[in-house]
């Protein structure tokens, strides 16, 4: 039987309309939002404010959600959820965990020149 698995990314706005990225210590080195895995029984929201605030040392507020794409991965037999949220970040003050090496505030061009995976590269086109 497929397990299912709920992933959830942030985009998330500062008062000079960029939006945070980190650079993961993992998966090739690439660019990445902030979010992660939902753990249940969380609920959405409180799985991505958690998750934003594990990765980046941040509070997120007006929550707003943009795009659900799904994928099944045959040899795996797992089902994933991705939903992609715009927010707004309640400070500025970034602190990156050991997941990140470092972090960047960037305009949708810069993020479409940067590393990153492809389905991320297609949301913030489609969204930002």
């Amino acid at each position: 039987m497929a397990k299912i698995h709920l992933h959830q990314k942030a985009v998330i706005l500062n008062k000079e309309e960029k939006f945070l990225v980190l650079k993961a210590t993992y998966k090739g080195l690439k660019w990445d939002l902030p979010g992660g895995a939902l753990e249940f029984p969380e609920l959405h929201n409180a799985s991505l404010k958690r998750e934003v605030r594990e990765e980046a040392g941040l509070d997120i507020e007006n929550i707003v959600p943009l795009d659900i794409q799904t994928a099944y991965n045959q040899e795996k037999d797992d089902y994933i959820i991705f939903i992609g949220y715009k927010c707004a970040a309640l400070s500025g003050a970034v602190t990156v965990s050991s997941e990140h090496s470092e972090h960047a505030w960037v305009t949708k061009d810069e993020f479409l020149q940067l590393d990153a995976a492809p389905y991320l590269k297609e949301f913030i086109e489609k969204f930002v």
